[in-house]
């Protein structure tokens, strides 16, 4: 096999492909250095330490928003959904402070910020709850987390986690069906049941 001469395009070709690299280990880093950051595996085994009503930045935040829809509107609106392979790793549950100071995470991240900050504003623990479970996604079974509030003497579950899509109406699931196929476990600061 004869020796094949590195032309122009192949050198571009190289160079893009450095640069990408390059910037995709700068962000990793940048956000390995973010204040807080602690690297968890997937489903920890006490997950109730997330939810984290009595922090400070989720007091603070739930003493200007008010009402429980609007602490729901807040995270659907105001938190980008970026799946944590985006992060460099296939499972990474944030605390809810970290949520607010990013303004970014998964499903569990919203689920785990809007649990805390409506148990911030005085709902008891028996009303609130993250579920952990399995949904339908792009014709396949998907593991998701959600939050279910207790509402007009049912549990009404709450979908937060837009992915970029205009939040749905507060009670939406009240004469909607909820896609969910199967729950692994639920939990809150409190309480913890597991299906398994």
């Amino acid at each position: 096999m004869g020796k094949r001469k590195v032309g122009a395009k192949d050198i571009a070709i190289i160079s893009s492909a450095l640069f990408l690299l390059a910037c995709s280990i700068f962000l990793l880093v940048k956000v390995l250095r973010e204040p807080g950051y602690k690297y968890e595996i997937a489903y920890p085994e006490n997950p109730q330490r997330y939810v984290q009503p009595e922090n400070s930045a989720v007091q603070s935040l739930a003493g200007q928003l008010g009402t429980v829809e609007d602490c729901y509107y807040w995270v659907a609106r105001n938190i980008k959904y970026v799946p944590d392979y985006s992060l460099g790793v296939s499972e990474y549950w944030q605390y809810p402070s970290q949520t607010i100071q990013r303004r970014k995470g998964d499903c569990e991240d919203f689920a785990i910020l809007l649990c805390s900050l409506i148990r911030a504003n005085g709902t008891p623990a028996e009303d609130i709850r993250v579920v952990a479970g399995l949904v339908p996604s792009d014709g396949e079974i998907a593991g998701h987390a959600w939050v279910e509030l207790r509402y007009l003497g049912r549990w009404l579950p709450l979908e937060s986690a837009t992915r970029g899509r205009r939040a749905l109406p507060f009670d939406y699931f009240l004469t909607n069906a909820h896609p969910e196929h199967k729950r692994l476990y639920w939990f809150n600061d409190v309480y913890y049941e597991n299906f398994a």
